[in-house]
This record gives C-alpha cells, sequence and structure tokens, in this order.
C-alpha cells in the first residue's frame, strides 16, 4: 500500500484549492463580502491570473493561481442580478485592476448564465438540473460557480437527506464534466462556536463531509478586513 502511487486530480487552481472533479465551499456570514471575492478571483482566474498578484510561496509561485486561463461558469442563483451585474463590470473593466490583455481573456472565458438574471435553479428538479447539465456540457468550462448554495433545492436545509440530492447533483456535474464546482453557502448563526471551522456551514453536515475543500471567510482586524482560512483539504494542506 505505502509503495503505491495514489493518483490525485489535475490541479485547477494551486496548491490544491480547486481540482477537476471537486466540489469546493465557501462560508462565511451574510452581507460580508463573499459574492465580490468570488466574483473577483473567478474574473482573474478566467483571465490566467493569480488571486493575490503578491502572494507567493518560498519557492517564488503564484498561490491560489491557475496553469492558464480557465473557462469559468457562474451561475447566479439569489436573485440579485443588478448586483452581480455591476460589481462584474466594475471588475472586469477597471483598467487599473485588468490589463487589456487579461480583461479580453476574461470576457471572453467568462460565462454568466442567464445574461445575469436570477436562473431559477434547483438541483433536486430534474428539468432544471438537466437544463444546467446541458449549458455545462456546450460551454465546456474548467470551473463552475453557483452562488448561493442554500437557494439551490426547495427541501428542508437541515435535512441530511434532501440536501443529499443535491450535493449528490453537484459532484456528479464536477466528475461528468471534468471540472471544478465552487459553491458559496452562509454561515450558521453564532458561527461554528467551539466546534472546527468546518462545522460552520448551515444545515446538515452533509456538505462538510462531500466537499474537496471548505473554505472559511470571515470578518478580521475589528472588521474592516477579511480572513480567508481552509477547515478541510482533501488533498495538500492550503496556504496559511
Amino acid at each position: 500500500y505505502l509503495d503505491a502511487d495514489i493518483e490525485i486530480p489535475p490541479v485547477l487552481i494551486h496548491p490544491f484549492i480547486a481540482v477537476r472533479g471537486g466540489l469546493n465551499c465557501s462560508v462565511g456570514r451574510a452581507g460580508k463580502g463573499k459574492t465580490v471575492m468570488n466574483l473577483n478571483r473567478m474574473i482573474r482566474w478566467s483571465a490566467g491570473l493569480p488571486m493575490f498578484d503578491g502572494w507567493t510561496d518560498k519557492d517564488g509561485a503564484h498561490v491560489l493561481a491557475p496553469d492558464e486561463p480557465l473557462k469559468v461558469l457562474i451561475v447566479e442563483n439569489e436573485g440579485a442580478a443588478g448586483m452581480f451585474h455591476r460589481q462584474f463590470g466594475q471588475m472586469i473593466t477597471n483598467e487599473e485592476y485588468l490589463s487589456k490583455e487579461a480583461r479580453e481573456l476574461a470576457l471572453d472565458n467568462c460565462l454568466i448564465w442567464g445574461e445575469g438574471g436570477y436562473s431559477h435553479l434547483k438541483l433536486d428538479n430534474d428539468e432544471k438540473l438537466n437544463e444546467l447539465r446541458g449549458g455545462i456540457e456546450e460551454w465546456k468550462p474548467d470551473m463552475v460557480f453557483i452562488e448561493p448554495f442554500r437557494s439551490l433545492w426547495n427541501g428542508e436545509e437541515n435535512s441530511s437527506t434532501e440536501m443529499n440530492v443535491v450535493v449528490d447533483a453537484l459532484v456528479g456535474i464536477a466528475t461528468d464534466f471534468d471540472c471544478g464546482v465552487w459553491i458559496s453557502h452562509h454561515e450558521k448563526k453564532g458561527g461554528h462556536g467551539e466546534d472546527d471551522k468546518m462545522s460552520a456551514a448551515r444545515g446538515s453536515s452533509v456538505l462538510e463531509g462531500i466537499v474537496t475543500v471548505m473554505e472559511n471567510f470571515e470578518s478580521a482586524s475589528g472588521g474592516d478586513q477579511r480572513e480567508l482560512s481552509w477547515s478541510k483539504s482533501r488533498y495538500e494542506v492550503p496556504p496559511i
């Protein structure tokens, strides 16, 4: 067993923050900037850029970075079309934020489902699920970002049976289409308390058991700044 080579999925975002066939989850409080943060990195990754220009490892390699520009499908499922449209436009047209070349790559590689409007996606509805799968099959994205997680089904948030249907659908998309899937989810009231941060996600514990990476997005330094940390990573210890 110890001499065997264990196959690791192809890495989309180094170091092992996102892999093909994997499901990632960002957890944080509502209204703290998760959506903006996630849109920011999806745009940058679609242009082949790291999430942060100045963050490198001990060997000088960029952290939270793709090897090449990624095709990204962004599904807005909260009904915040105006906010998505405004934030995406501000980021992708800001000349101080993206070079002309990077902006052209991002515009080519980012697809907003439904022209930025509410997708009405429900993964416990076969018709809606098949519609999404058909779109992914046609677009062939490297990464699918869906925001937010809670609105993806009609049932109870605390039901492990009902949540399992949704999580299985997301994992099925990741494995069937050889892409990464990234979701954003709200933190439960009171946060993780004395438990591990991985338990901070609202609802059933099914999600924390299945995800490849669990990421925590929190207020820091008196609330003016944000802290990003990882409470689960299946293939390698994430950057600190």
